[in-house]
């Protein structure tokens, strides 16, 4: 009995753990965007790379291109992406994966992620692939 109740404490931490990552950050409706949002996405969809949409007191958004491959090179794509508040920091872990084939249809031409980021964050640190990473562009 007490391994039964054990693992259901254990399933409720996880399942706590991983809802807090999805209401920090979340992919965001293209369609619904702001004009702005979508002005500065596309100043920006013309070459890889991580982007920060930031205004003071407005929504923050990250934008992800990965939709450009050199000839030879292999096309990279994100396989998932998650967030989690540390202390004052929200750290955004990219796992962003290659492949040979360019018609793969996991690379897309833009990825844009809404950020809830909390009061108590005071920063942002990305990670592609366990690396600290700096962002591109911030902007608005």
């Amino acid at each position: 009995m007490k391994k039964i109740v054990c693992l259901f404490i254990m399933l409720i931490v996880l399942m706590t753990g991983c809802s807090q990552s999805s209401s920090l950050i979340k992919e965001a409706d293209s369609h619904k965007l702001d004009q702005r949002v979508k002005s500065f996405a596309d100043r920006n969809k013309s070459k890889n790379g991580i982007y920060l949409y930031s205004v003071p007191g407005e929504e923050e958004y990250l934008i992800v291109n990965y939709s450009f491959a050199g000839q030879g090179e292999k096309a990279k794509f994100l396989a998932s992406i998650r967030a989690e508040l540390q202390g004052d920091i929200l750290t955004i872990d990219l796992d962003v994966q290659d492949t040979s084939n360019l018609q793969d249809k996991r690379i897309k031409p833009l990825s844009i992620y809404k950020l809830n980021k909390h009061e108590k964050a005071g920063s942002i640190q990305v990670k592609v692939n366990e690396q600290e990473t700096p962002i591109d562009v911030v902007g608005s």
